[in-house]
């Protein structure tokens, strides 16, 4: 969902669309797990969960929780965005702690 804002600046107007998005029951504990393997995470919502830096790379993580989908929109904004990355900053979907930790190096899968 969009909503479009519209502010006054220097004698113009301005719109600003902003996406609001839920965010997914396990984010808290994906960022506190993160954070405490010394990434520094920041919280975007849109067009991912999070942008992490860890160890001189940069990472995204789309957060879903385990019966998590992916909506109609979303999927669509995640292949033109995918399409344009051209693998520089590869996009991980993390449904657990481990997932997300995996996905910047700090462990293994099983």
């Amino acid at each position: 969902m969009v909503d479009r804002e519209t502010k006054e600046g220097a004698g113009s107007a301005v719109r600003h669309a902003v996406r609001r998005t839920a965010v997914d029951a396990n984010q808290n504990s994906i960022v506190e797990a993160l954070r405490k393997a010394g990434a520094h995470v920041y919280i975007l919502g849109f067009p991912y969960d999070l942008l992490i830096r860890y160890r001189q790379a940069w990472h995204l993580i789309e957060v879903k929780q385990n019966n998590g989908t992916f909506t109609a929109a979303q999927q669509k904004d995640m292949a033109e965005l995918e399409a344009m990355e051209h693998g520089q900053c590869p996009v991980v979907v993390a449904r657990t702690v481990e997932d997300a930790l995996w996905a910047i190096g700090v462990c293994k899968h099983d």
